[in-house]
């Protein structure tokens, strides 16, 4: 899933940036998700090198827990 989901991110800031449309593009990944990925590196380096912007979200809750440039 996270494969498909950086792919996905890179295409959509991608066509974002072809169409001249300036907007900050998030990654939402939910919280027990984030939690794991601190445990590997690929993950955090993997987003570090694409320069991808995420936020963490609460999804039982609906609610944004944080915000990461």
């Amino acid at each position: 899933d996270f494969h498909a989901a950086l792919g996905q991110y890179i295409d959509y800031r991608g066509i974002l940036k072809d169409e001249g449309i300036e907007r900050q593009l998030y990654l939402a990944i939910p919280e027990t998700t984030f939690t794991q990925m601190q445990t590997k590196p690929f993950y955090s380096r993997r987003l570090s090198e694409n320069n991808i912007s995420i936020i963490i979200v609460d999804i039982l809750n609906e609610i944004i827990i944080q915000w990461i440039k």
